[in-house]
């Protein structure tokens, strides 16, 4: 074999492998060009797929917005319905005494009118005596002045018991009012607690004795205001328990980084299957008073001071309501 001939063998079997890679390279790149488009069209869908999550997302945020002005409404709904009972009640209770009332002054007035002219007449003698005085036995006959006047006492002291009711419904609803924001001090907590104690002074009967149970405890950040009619709230819920008298115990103290107030009282306590609703807006364990408002706002109160409620009770054997409330603590 010529060397010519060996030369052309080697190059006709160097282009056969050529060719064979060539081959090959084509395959990889189609396989590679495969997988790019397979790839764009996964890259396509998790695009899409991810506007349509963020879509969602978005819609998700909208119908959060709209769930919570809608519970919102829902709450302030209720709100009304129940201060617009609450109200009704008073009010009416208002204008039945003060009905009773200007009939028994009528009454009052016609006998003292008389009265003055049989004085006047007193001093004319003759038959105008008999007159008046016949005129008067018939407008006393069955008219007990004593137990009117009792009457129009203890009407005039309801009257002032249903303002009471209004005044502390409308102090319930400015805890709702948009222009009404928290102011955190620095304050002395037992003497919101005195002072807490006074403004319900009057819900106090005069068989509960009140017993006082502190420690120094320090300073802390709070809302006075709001403090205060939280604690209100607790000793008033208290007074309600015990119509027949009883124990109202106020205990301070502190522990670690927050300070404790109990407002105890000895009356029947919580229905064990009412615990858990007890803090609830609306709900009330006494259906002929209250309108389910006070205890809710208690919760909402310490809430925002990042504090904590607790009801502890035993059937018989009353009830202690015990607030958390932190030193230093921010609000909320």
């Amino acid at each position: 074999m010529s060397e010519s001939t060996l030369i052309q063998e080697q190059l006709q079997e160097l282009l056969g492998q050529k060719q064979a890679l060539e081959k090959a390279l084509q395959e990889k790149q189609d396989q590679i060009d495969s997988l790019s488009q397979k790839n764009n069209t996964h890259i396509e869908k998790l695009q899409t797929k991810d506007g349509e999550l963020r879509a969602c997302r978005e819609r998700v945020g909208e119908l959060n917005e709209r769930l919570d002005s809608s519970q919102k409404i829902f709450a302030m709904g209720n709100l009304a319905t129940g201060i617009s009972g609450r109200m009704d009640s008073s009010i009416a209770f208002l204008r039945g005494n003060i009905s009773s009332i200007q009939h028994h002054f009528l009454a009052l007035d016609q006998v003292l009118k008389k009265q003055s002219a049989f004085i006047d007449i007193n001093k004319v003698k003759g038959h105008l005596l008999r007159s008046y005085v016949g005129q008067l036995q018939a407008i006393t006959q069955g008219l007990n002045i004593p137990s009117l006047l009792r009457d129009i006492d203890m009407r005039i002291e309801e009257s002032a018991d249903a303002m009471a009711v209004v005044s502390k419904t409308l102090a319930d609803l400015n805890y709702f009012s948009p222009s009404r924001r928290g102011y955190f001090v620095k304050d002395d907590v037992q003497r919101s607690l005195e002072q807490a104690l006074t403004m319900a002074q009057r819900d106090l009967a005069d068989t509960i004795e009140i017993r006082r149970e502190y420690t120094e405890v320090p300073n802390i950040v709070c809302d006075t205001e709001r403090l205060q009619q939280a604690l209100y709230n607790l000793i008033q819920n208290a007074a309600e328990a015990m119509p027949r008298g009883g124990v109202l115990t106020l205990r301070l103290g502190n522990q670690n980084s927050m300070v404790w107030i109990d407002v105890a009282d000895t009356g029947p306590g919580v229905a064990e299957h009412n615990r858990e609703k007890i803090f609830n807006l609306f709900f009330s364990s006494k259906p002929t008073r209250g309108a389910g408002v006070g205890l809710y706002l208690v919760k909402q109160v310490v809430d925002e001071h990042g504090g904590s409620v607790r009801l502890e009770s035993t059937d018989g054997q009353g009830c202690n309501f015990r607030i958390l409330l932190p030193i230093d603590g921010s609000p909320r």
